[in-house]
């Protein structure tokens, strides 16, 4: 008879963003032996990078562009200047209402053992995370995401956001350039101007967004600037960056 091989757990989880915090808990429901393995916290780009933060940014941009169009509503009123770190200071509070729900105790309370830290294969049947060795009989990996950097010379000279820092900002950029019309670009573009930037960013880079994007996007100000440009940046005198385009392939 051939020798059984134990496992401690029936499904072991890698990554603790959204696709990792909703399958442990439903797999725990069903009665089966989970855990959750995470590098550093759980929550995942959604809720610290990604749709928390933005759409909390975006609420606040929108109810600035709101407050100076009263008119339209037949109210009166004024928006006073824009101090983004208060308003960081907002986003960062919706963050942490919401990850008192979904942080590690959280998870254990629904049956899940949680484990953070540094995760490696040892064998089709175990995982190594900091030195404690975890059997299962199935792994799902759900390890997310990270910012693609785009090829641009001269990137590498200047001090650059991704949606990983730029929630981090405290003083409201005059000028801010979106390399990007994807949701993301889409989104902190329309933010960024109603909040009070001057924002420019290429049109075309996702043609199904730009498309609802260029009709919200020009009314608040921003400039959209053709795709199919080589482009080019470089650290300004006194700060920031400049940016050059000229035509070519990109």
């Amino acid at each position: 008879m051939g020798s059984v091989t134990r496992h401690d757990y029936d499904l072991v989880i890698v990554g603790g963003g959204s696709a990792g915090q909703v399958a442990a808990p439903a797999a725990a429901a069903l009665a089966a032996r989970v855990a959750l393995v995470d590098r550093e916290r759980l929550g995942g780009e959604c809720l610290w990078t990604g749709c928390v933060p933005s759409k909390s940014l975006i609420a606040s941009a929108t109810a600035a562009h709101q407050t100076r169009h009263l008119d339209t509503l037949g109210l009166e009123g004024a928006l006073g200047p824009v101090t983004l770190g208060t308003v960081m200071d907002r986003v960062q509070g919706v963050i942490d209402r919401i990850y008192q729900t979904e942080d590690a105790d959280a998870l254990r309370r629904r049956g899940v053992d949680v484990y953070l830290g540094h995760a490696a294969f040892r064998s089709p049947h175990e995982l190594v995370v900091d030195g404690q060795v975890l059997r299962a009989r199935a792994f799902l990996l759900c390890t997310g995401s990270h910012p693609a950097v785009p090829p641009i010379p001269g990137l590498d000279t200047v001090d650059y956001l991704t949606n990983e820092t730029i929630f981090g900002l405290r003083d409201l950029p005059g000028h801010l350039i979106v390399a990007g019309g994807g949701p993301v670009g889409v989104e902190m573009a329309q933010a960024f101007r109603r909040l009070g930037s001057r924002v420019t960013g290429p049109r075309g880079a996702a043609r199904a967004a730009a498309a609802r994007g260029r009709r919200r996007l020009r009314p608040a100000g921003a400039r959209l600037r053709p795709g199919g440009h080589r482009r080019r940046t470089r650290a300004a005198d006194g700060g920031g960056a400049r940016w050059r385009r000229h035509p070519g392939s990109p």
